[in-house]
């Protein structure tokens, strides 16, 4: 019997076999692009009404970084429940215990009073003494009650800002004789001579928009309240002209940062509105650059109105030593002609897989999708976890813990990394995670190679998150000028901050001392590191007040 098929139906069944090749294969990239779609959409709606907190809610124990305001609620919850244990361990109190048996069980300890905290001593206490009338200061034996001390409670009080008008008097002179002439005593120089704006108010702007995101508009609303007239227009002219003034001690902090063998860079976004040649809805960009020596931090802000990697390479030209920075392109051209030695930044990689562990399917226990973001998540809590403990130890030490306890750390973390790269990940987001931690390896464990090195470059991201709240207010700049002078100010106000001034003492002492500065050496005198803050907070509180005798 012949069962050997016709020509014509084995043709039909090979077409067949081809076409169901190529619709499995159609039906696996949809699949790719419809797992690809819901992780965008997951994205999407976590960012606009999700936490913002990086810690997955099903992994709250790898947080990786213990907060003021965590801790602050550990330490309570800890003596409430330290305290319920200790109740819950002891007898009904009068000696009864619970089945009535004797007074032998020990009796519930007294809650402990919680102290209070001190307002700060440098605050100005204002006294105000209560005492008994007359008929309540007589005892029962009818003798007269005498003060034998006192009970102190403590609130905060506050005066909102107020506004006064300095007058600068300047008294004449003349001889009896009518022949000398007059003579007018002078005033020491202003920042913005023929103008309206004192010091205070100078730096109290800058500091209330660029620091407390508080756009001039609503400057403007809030003086209006006050009966006076600084309309966003003069205020943003006074930045402006307060910007150009204070070029030169931004020139000499960029000398300081050429200066060191480390610094950080990054870069955030601004939209500025009348641009030559752009249009309204460009991005341009704030150039974030941080360095110094640990004694004279330095922090730059620079805007340009491109991203790109000549600005970089113009930005970091006469920089030598190791770049803290992403693993952004832009930064490639610059490290290559200079032969810098790039530390990545290991919050990068870390988010990478925190988004990833966010993101991942739900399959069965043990699979690739649930656990290898929190593997990777739980090498980088002990990673950042030794790296608190030995904060504030000097460099050297910070170098030998490392060698001896981060390095072998990182040796398994890159094992497991590897071996899971080989037998593959599914899902794209821990893909990448895993792919970019392991392409940049060396310059991620960099930092273990200097004790002066960070682990990351959170601190230039600190700065690009202060400029990322108040660019959420004021949204844009209006000029190239207004963004290059909120660019400078910035600078000078995070390099105050990153030497430990207060940054409205800061500012406003080197407004009124800058004018009259006559040399170099006196400028260098104002920079942050030279002008100590307790010689800014003097300066600060010298100033004409309503409560300061205005010599005549």
């Amino acid at each position: 019997m012949n069962t050997q098929l016709p020509s014509n139906e084995i043709i039909d069944i090979e077409q067949l076999r081809q076409r169901l090749i190529v619709a499995e294969r159609d039906l696996a990239t949809k699949i790719r692009m419809i797992d690809k779609l819901e992780q965008v959409i997951a994205q999407l709606a976590q960012r606009h009404w999700g936490r913002s907190s990086e810690v997955n809610p099903g992994q709250a124990d790898l947080s990786l970084f213990n907060e003021a305001e965590l801790a602050a609620m550990q330490a309570t919850l800890d003596d409430e429940l330290e305290d319920a244990d200790e109740q819950a361990g002891d007898s009904p109190a009068d000696g009864q215990g619970t089945d009535g048996e004797d007074d032998k069980a020990p009796r519930p300890k007294p809650a402990k009073p919680r102290p209070r905290r001190l307002l700060p001593d440098h605050l100005e206490r204002v006294r105000i003494t209560h005492e008994l009338d007359e008929e309540h200061r007589q005892g029962e034996c009818g003798g007269q009650l005498m003060p034998i001390g006192e009970e102190v409670t403590e609130q905060i009080g506050v005066i909102p800002a107020r506004q006064f008008v300095i007058q600068h008097v300047k008294l004449k002179y003349a001889c009896a004789c009518r022949e000398c002439g007059v003579k007018t005593a002078p005033m020491p120089l202003q920042p913005l001579p023929g103008s309206q704006a004192s010091p205070s108010i100078l730096a109290y702007t800058m500091v209330a928009k660029l620091l407390d995101a508080l756009p001039l508009y609503r400057q403007e609303k809030m003086w209006a309240r006050e009966g006076l007239d600084l309309s966003r227009s003069k205020l943003a002219r006074w930045l402006i002209d307060s910007a150009s003034f204070l070029q030169p001690l931004y020139n000499l902090m960029q000398e300081m940062f050429f200066a060191y063998d480390i610094a950080m860079s990054d870069d955030t976004g601004i939209q500025v509105l009348k641009e030559d040649g752009r249009s309204a809805s460009s991005r341009s960009a704030l150039w974030i650059r941080r360095g110094g020596a640990p004694e004279t931090p330095v922090v730059l802000l620079d805007y340009n109105v491109s991203k790109g990697s000549a600005v970089a390479s113009t930005l970091l030209e006469d920089f030598k030593g190791f770049l803290v920075v992403d693993a952004a392109p832009s930064f490639n051209a610059i490290v290559s002609k200079n032969e810098l030695l790039t530390v990545l930044c290991n919050d990068h990689s870390r988010r990478k897989f925190v988004e990833a562990g966010r993101h991942a399917p739900k399959g069965k226990k043990g699979t690739s999708e649930e656990w290898v973001a929190t593997k990777a998540i739980a090498f980088y809590k002990r990673l950042y976890k030794l790296e608190e403990q030995i904060r504030d130890l000097p460099p050297a030490q910070r170098l030998e813990k490392r060698l001896r306890e981060a390095v072998p750390i990182w040796d398994t973390f890159m094992e497991w990394a590897k071996k899971v790269q080989t037998l593959g990940v599914r899902h794209a987001k821990t893909r990448t995670a895993l792919n970019y931690l392991i392409k940049h390896e060396a310059g991620l464990r960099r930092y273990c190679d200097d004790g002066r090195l960070p682990i990351s470059n959170i601190l230039t991201e600190h700065v690009a998150k202060t400029v990322a709240l108040a660019r959420k207010n004021f949204l844009f700049a209006d000029t190239p000028a207004g963004a290059a002078s909120s660019a400078l100010i910035y600078s000078i106000l995070e390099s105050a901050k990153a030497n430990n001034h207060n940054p409205l003492h800061y500012m406003t002492a080197v407004l009124a001392e800058m004018p009259n500065a006559k040399s170099i050496e006196d400028i260098e005198a104002l920079l942050p590191w030279q002008l100590s803050p307790d010689q800014a907070a003097m300066l600060y509180h010298s100033q004409p007040s309503p409560t300061q005798k205005i010599p005549p």
